[in-house]
C-alpha cells in the first residue's frame, strides 16, 4: 500500500516495520502489526517534520483508523484476531486481514481532511 501512495519505499522502512508482524515479534500477544503499519503511513502523510509543529492531524487520523479497525474487526490484539475473529486459519494468516485493513485505511485517508477539521474544532 505504501508504494501505491509514495512510490518506491526505502528498504529501511521495511526493515523498521518487520518486528511488528505477528503481534510484535510473533508473540501474538500484542497489537496487530497492521495498526502500527497504518500509523506509519499516516505519519508519512500527516506527521510533523519539526518538533514545534502540531501532531494533531496525525493523532486524529490514526485514532480514527484505530476506531474503525476495532469496529470492523472486533479486536486489535493479534491472537484475538487470529483465534476469536477467525483470521489465521489458512497458510498465510495475515493476508486477508491485511487486505481488508488496507482498504479500510484508504477509506479513512479519503476522510482525513474532515477528520482533521473536526479534531481542530474540538481542540
Amino acid at each position: 500500500m505504501g508504494e501505491a501512495l509514495f512510490g518506491k519505499i526505502d528498504d529501511a522502512l521495511f526493515r523498521v516495520s518487520t518486528p511488528f508482524g505477528g503481534g510484535f515479534g510473533r508473540s501474538r500477544q500484542e497489537l496487530c502489526g497492521v495498526l502500527p503499519g497504518a500509523a506509519m503511513i499516516i505519519g508519512l502523510l500527516y506527521g510533523r517534520t519539526e518538533p514545534e509543529e502540531s501532531s494533531l492531524a496525525a493523532y486524529a487520523v490514526t485514532a480514527a483508523y484505530r476506531e474503525r479497525f476495532l469496529e470492523q474487526f472486533g479486536h486489535t490484539i493479534c491472537d484475538d484476531l487470529r483465534e476469536r475473529a477467525g483470521y489465521g486459519t489458512d497458510e498465510n494468516p495475515c493476508l486477508d486481514l491485511s487486505g481488508e485493513a488496507a482498504a479500510l485505511l484508504i477509506d479513512v485517508l479519503s476522510e482525513a481532511p474532515a477528520i482533521i477539521v473536526q479534531a481542530e474544532a474540538n481542540r
